[in-house]
């Protein structure tokens, strides 16, 4: 028996019985016939039909017991005859019948007593569960012919029941809640925009990605505005507040004020520090005025008292008078002035006028001039020094095998740094050239004092340039152009300390005694001997007409003994040329 029922669940002894009864042959009652009561035992209880096993809808809530005989049909054995349901004592609570395959309904909480008939009182509290006894069905382990998801009902009827879990509408409409709350509706959106705006779902994706992250990146910046305009009136609201208890502090402190003037007041903060000190400014605490006989006076405005701050006749400020005055006054042309006691005089009567001779004037030129030549030798002297150091490290390249200057050296040196760059050609064969045109431009700079300058034009510097070595000019060239430039800077240097002996003997400073100094130590030390001994070319009104090559052609014994020793000469008797001895 217990097999063949278990699709009902644990069901006591009692309840077996009530059902064989009702499956007695009886007469057959309309399929659309429905109970109109449940009998007892069977509260909220309705089986599925036994050919279909449908699911069926819901028991209807239990009513009131009828004083008629009751039908209840059992589907699951067919349709039953109506029954006359005598009237059955209370029995304990039993197991919860659990729900049957395809049954929509929950399981059957432990039955309530009935209530006597014709009695709506409530019924009373569930006794105790019965405990099981021999004949009775156990709660089922594991419930597998009936397919039943609900679980067992707890044995104990003292344990509190379970809250209700939420059904899955409202589990999904919290999930929506809260994925809009976090910004998920505005994601599906611009999903749902870029798969529809774009073909292909990859493409379409990330142009709906992209527009959510514009739109959050605008909505942010939008939100980030509102809270700094939201702060500013906020700050602007209590600056005004401020402003507006200030003046209201000035006026009940310094009675009389007008509203503009407190408001004005109320707005400077050094006045208000000294005012909640309960001391005014001094340009607020005294006024000053002048009296009829024009002595000036403070009066203290909080106190009242009075001192004199300036008597008429001490007042020695004067006052121009205008042409207007002048002309109604009838004084002569001129410029004049008035007293604080209204004496009115003339301004430089005498016409006194300055002269500092013509002596002291062209001292004061002099002298400047000497003095910016004297801080000039000094700075070509310092630089004198770098360029030396340059000089060396450009011959000491120019003299390098791997070196190469003159024509196309700038495309030579930029091919080999191209052979380098691709480790066809040693690193160290474009050192020298490269440490060779840095070093050229140095040269170039100290030439120029150190620095450009504002005073230094393009022409300027492209002079100093060629005069410096470069590689444009070939290797022997370089080679002259650095020993050149090494004389020069060697001079500069032997001049700069000329000019600091001299100076430290004639007090500190410079004069045209030194240009004669500096001549006599040029015809000692001549810069360039060789050259100037071979420098035999005159013009032609020392030498007279010159000959063939620009080479002196004397016509006269006096030509002829101006020329210098070992010049070359053209004889005008034969027209050869000869060297003087």
């Amino acid at each position: 028996m217990s097999a063949g029922l278990m699709p009902f669940g644990a069901l006591s002894p009692a309840d077996i019985t009530r059902l064989m009864q009702q499956a007695r042959p009886q007469v057959d009652v309309g399929a659309d016939d429905v109970p109109a009561a449940i009998p007892p035992g069977f509260t909220g209880f309705v089986p599925p039909t036994a050919p279909t096993m449908q699911p069926q809808v819901a028991a209807a809530a239990p009513a009131a017991e009828p004083e008629a005989p009751a039908r209840a049909p059992l589907r699951m054995f067919g349709s039953l005859p109506p029954q006359m349901s005598a009237p059955v004592a209370a029995e304990p609570a039993r197991s919860p019948l659990p729900s049957l395959v395809g049954s929509q309904t929950p399981a059957m909480p432990p039955r309530a007593p009935v209530a006597p008939h014709g009695d709506d009182e409530v019924p009373a509290a569930a006794a105790p569960a019965r405990p099981l006894t021999f004949g009775s069905l156990p709660a089922p382990t594991a419930p597998a012919t009936t397919g039943s998801t609900a679980a067992p009902a707890a044995a104990a009827p003292t344990a509190a029941m379970p809250a209700a879990e939420p059904s899955l509408l409202d589990r999904i409409g919290s999930g929506l809640r809260n994925l809009n709350a976090n910004g998920g509706g505005d994601l599906l959106t611009s999903l749902g925009i870029g798969l529809m705006s774009t073909p292909g779902f990859g493409r379409g994706a990330a142009a709906g990605l992209k527009a959510y992250q514009d739109n959050e990146g605008k909505r942010a910046a939008s939100d980030l505005a509102r809270a700094e305009f939201g702060l500013k009136v906020r700050k602007d609201a209590q600056e005004q507040r401020q402003l507006t208890g200030n003046a209201q502090y000035v006026t009940s402190k310094i009675p009389g004020i007008s509203p503009d003037q407190a408001l004005t007041l109320g707005g400077n903060p050094a006045f208000m520090n000294e005012l909640f000190k309960g001391v005014l400014p001094p340009a607020e605490l005294y006024k000053q005025y002048t009296d009829a006989d024009g002595n000036r006076w403070n009066r203290n405005e909080r106190t009242g008292q009075e001192t004199v701050a300036l008597q008429a006749k001490d007042d020695k400020t004067v006052t121009p008078v205008s042409e207007a005055d002048r002309v109604a006054l009838g004084l002569p042309a001129g410029s004049y002035q008035k007293d604080a006691n209204g004496k009115i005089s003339p301004i430089n009567a005498t016409g006194t006028t300055i002269n500092m001779g013509a002596e002291k004037a062209q001292d004061a030129t002099v002298g400047k001039a000497y003095g910016d030549y004297q801080v000039d030798l000094a700075t070509k002297g310092r630089n004198a020094g770098n360029t030396l150091n340059s000089l060396a490290l450009m011959e000491q390249a120019a003299r390098n095998p791997n070196f190469y200057s003159g024509t196309g050296a700038e495309t030579v040196k930029r091919a080999n740094q191209f052979l380098v760059a691709m480790g066809v050609k040693d690193a160290n064969y474009t050192k020298p050239t490269e440490v060779f045109d840095a070093l050229s431009n140095k040269v170039v700079l100290d030439g120029l004092g150190g620095s450009l300058g504002p005073g230094i034009s393009n022409t300027d510097r492209d002079y100093i340039g060629r005069t410096a070595p470069t590689l444009a000019q070939s290797q022997a060239g370089n080679l002259e152009l650095i020993a050149i430039a090494r004389s020069l800077a060697q001079r500069q240097q032997a001049v700069a300390k000329l000019g600091r002996d001299y100076a430290a003997a004639n007090g500190g400073r410079l004069d045209s005694g030194f240009d004669q100094k500096l001549e006599e130590y040029a015809a000692a030390n001549p810069l360039f001997p060789a050259a100037q001994a071979s420098a035999t070319q005159r013009s032609d009104g020392a030498t007279g007409a010159n000959g063939p090559g620009g080479i002196a052609a004397p016509r006269s014994q006096a030509d002829f003994d101006a020329l210098p020793k070992g010049a070359m000469y053209v004889d005008p008797a034969d027209g050869r040329r000869y060297r003087k001895n």
